[in-house]
């Protein structure tokens, strides 16, 4: 391998204020999902008065499993897994709703457009992973508990 390729394939270098703000992002998010579960699960089931532990963790559970399937993809896709259908919708894209399609800024064959995307350092998002396993995490625990509690 050449010393060329060994930076291709280089990752972005570490940054806490990065890491950080995926986190945030990653904690937001999961809030998000947790609020609509939770309240899904309060007031349209009613099941909060019988069992409180068992909501929250769910709420918690799928929040952070969606999390974390949603990073899976992202981190697929960062290694190429769905280059040929997104080059392929976008090229249908240009040749239906550009009057020019000659003059879009989208390579002009599959090949040239993935040796272009390669060029570019490759993000792995750990901030938004290590975000969604804390929330996983404590519905793990709510779990836990819940199981201990109710049987």
């Amino acid at each position: 391998m050449s010393p060329e390729e060994e930076v291709k394939d280089a990752l972005p270098r570490f940054s806490w204020k990065r890491f950080l703000i995926e986190f945030a992002i990653a904690l937001g998010s999961c809030g998000g999902i947790f609020g609509a579960i939770f309240a899904y699960e309060y007031h349209a089931l009613g099941y909060f008065c019988a069992t409180p532990y068992r909501v929250i963790s769910d709420s918690f559970v799928y929040a952070g499993g969606l999390g974390i399937l949603l990073w899976a993809l992202v981190f697929l896709s960062s290694f190429g897994a769905f280059d040929m259908i997104v080059y392929g919708v976008r090229k249908f894209l240009v040749i239906i709703f550009r009057i020019h399609p000659e003059k879009s800024k989208l390579p002009p064959t599959y090949y040239d457009y993935v040796n272009a995307k390669h060029e570019k350092p490759r993000s792995r998002f750990y901030g938004f992973m290590a975000g969604c396993a804390v929330v996983l995490a404590v519905g793990i625990v709510f779990a836990l508990i819940s199981l201990n509690l109710e049987y």
